[in-house]
């Protein structure tokens, strides 16, 4: 009996034992466990203020971002501008550029012009001189000898208006082909094809032609036109009516094209 309740006492004792150290084993699992759940709990709260200060950095970068892209947006835009103001600068020095070469060129062609009709009318001035010169010694020598018919027909001779007028037109027109080699065929151009005007002889205008010829020249006044051809203005009024009528272009635009030739 004695026995039995050592033996019952023992085991009580060793129960309580193992009880204890399951007990003090499974508290050092739950300190452990709390450890780690405190640990887990400090990473886990780490972990969200690292990515609030990431999602933080990432709005701020994202905000820079759009403001960078809308400063790139309003630059580029900026730079559409400047390149079409800079291209319209580069078009307007372009056009600048051809005028003034149009302008250099009519400048030269104005001093070619210059130069031919000078040398023409020194020329001729010369040529009037001898005719002159022989005439005074024509008629001195008829007078000396009396001869007084012969005189009155050297006279009507040396004044012959309607050779001198002829001269006249061949001298204008050998100058002008000489400056404008290609007018006859550039006017024609201007003009429907059935009324293409057809000169007599290579080198030499018709009226219709030396009238435009007039207007290629700067002369548009009609009245200047016809002193200077020795015509009626009425004549010249017809002429240029008739003309601008068979243009290709609207009559009114015919005598600035021409102008162009």
């Amino acid at each position: 009996m004695i026995d039995i309740y050592f033996h019952s006492n023992i085991s009580l004792h060793n129960i309580d034992k193992q009880y204890k150290q399951q007990e003090k084993a499974q508290r050092h699992r739950d300190r452990l466990l709390i450890y780690l759940l405190i640990a887990l709990l400090v990473a886990l709260s780490g972990t969200v203020v690292y990515l609030r200060k990431q999602m933080i950095k990432l709005r701020v970068m994202r905000r820079k971002q759009a403001l960078s892209n809308q400063q790139l947006a309003e630059a580029n835009e900026q730079m559409k501008v400047a390149n079409l103001k800079l291209q319209e600068a580069l078009d307007e020095v372009g056009r600048t550029n051809e005028e003034l070469q149009r302008t250099y060129s009519q400048l030269r062609m104005t001093d070619k012009m210059k130069e031919e009709y000078i040398a023409r009318y020194l020329n001729r001035c010369r040529m009037y001189l001898d005719q002159l010169s022989d005439f005074r010694s024509t008629t001195l020598r008829l007078i000396k000898n009396r001869r007084y018919d012969d005189i009155a027909q050297s006279l009507q001779k040396a004044l012959n208006a309607k050779t001198e007028q002829a001269q006249f037109y061949a001298d204008f027109d050998a100058a002008f082909l000489t400056l404008f080699p290609n007018f006859v065929e550039a006017f024609n151009a201007l003009l429907q094809p059935d009324y293409n005007i057809q000169v007599k002889k290579h080198g030499q205008l018709n009226t219709e032609l030396r009238i435009y010829a007039l207007i290629r020249l700067g002369i548009h006044d009609t009245s200047r036109i016809a002193h200077f051809l020795d015509y009626s203005t009425a004549t010249v009024y017809n002429y240029r009516s008739k003309i601008r009528n068979k243009a290709l272009c609207a009559p009114e635009l015919f005598e600035q094209q021409v102008a162009t030739l």
